[in-house]
């Protein structure tokens, strides 16, 4: 079976009689839970050949390599895989969406970064044949989740999604007025057990979560259509990271004391997701802009400012 296999790897070789070989080493990688493995095309200058060799389960790694300096040109774009969080799913889809609208990496990267554009390119079928059938605002199911995670969600989907930490929920959960939130620590690693269990939510460190930007945009274009659930959602947030923000005005009629230094290392650690909800304020409907401008709001983004 190996010689066979070499052979089917040669450029532009393929006969029926090794059809069972190749099926082999596939079946072979994607077994359950097999150890992690390593397959390497070496100098495959045309990509469109290892479709029928490429696996679609199992755990492991693919290693492509080419002298060809022009195929490295066009389907290598560093800012673009980074921007996608290098997420293979999503690298793949979206290759698929430009090839089919004959997007170069720039016109992609144009609309990518509009967020109402976002929306749209996570709800479309990529036309490539990679064998996922779902979208990528379909791929984790959001809807199945009980109202106790997805009231996390919501919350965490208008934060900066690499640095979240847990205190900003749990300190003061009842501020946010909003249904479902965790009391305490103990109470959101519950909670958090079905998102983590599904590899929305990670723990970076101890007390820090993070989530995808791709779960982020799913659930805001939910919000997105219930209207006036977005500003509950923002207020919401908003008054969870006040909880937390070391305000510079120790009581009321003082005069604030923005030059104490030794404040400024927690306001550093909050303050993108200040500037996340800033982001998200602006996307708002001018009706749900007003609705937003209250001193919950206000007061933090001064703050911030």
């Amino acid at each position: 079976m190996p010689d066979a296999f070499t052979t089917l790897l040669k450029p532009g070789v393929f006969d029926t009689k090794y059809e069972a070989a190749l099926v082999q080493p596939n079946c072979a990688l994607e077994v359950p839970h097999s150890p992690n493995w390593l397959l390497i095309f070496d100098n495959a200058d045309d990509p469109g050949l290892l479709t029928e060799f490429w696996p679609r389960e199992g755990q492991g790694s693919v290693l492509v390599t080419s002298r060809n300096e022009l195929a490295l040109a066009t389907l290598y774009f560093g800012a673009s895989g980074t921007n996608l969080d290098c997420f293979p799913l999503a690298i793949v889809q979206m290759a698929g969406v430009c090839l089919l609208r004959g997007w170069s990496p720039d016109d992609f990267l144009k609309r990518y970064d509009n967020e109402m554009e976002r929306h749209k390119l996570h709800h479309q079928h990529s036309p490539l044949s990679h064998g996922y059938l779902e979208t990528l605002a379909s791929i984790w199911a959001l809807h199945t989740f009980d109202e106790r995670p997805k009231s996390v969600l919501f919350v965490l989907a208008l934060l900066d999604p690499d640095n979240i930490r847990e205190d900003i929920i749990t300190t003061d959960p009842v501020v946010a007025e909003l249904q479902g939130l965790p009391t305490d620590s103990i109470d959101l690693k519950e909670v958090l057990t079905p998102l983590r269990q599904a590899s929305i939510v990670v723990y970076k460190l101890e007390g820090i979560l993070s989530i995808h930007r791709f779960v982020q945009d799913v659930i805001k274009a939910e919000m997105s259509g219930i209207p006036g659930f977005a500003p509950i959602i923002l207020l919401a947030t908003a008054r969870l990271i006040s909880s937390v923000w070391p305000y510079a005005r120790s009581g009321s009629g003082s005069h604030p004391q923005y030059q104490q230094t030794e404040r400024w290392p927690q306001c550093e650690s909050l303050y993108l997701h200040v500037h996340r909800l800033c982001e998200v304020y602006s996307t708002l409907t001018e009706g749900d802009q007003t609705l937003c401008a209250i001193s919950d709001f206000i007061d933090l983004v001064n703050e911030a400012a």
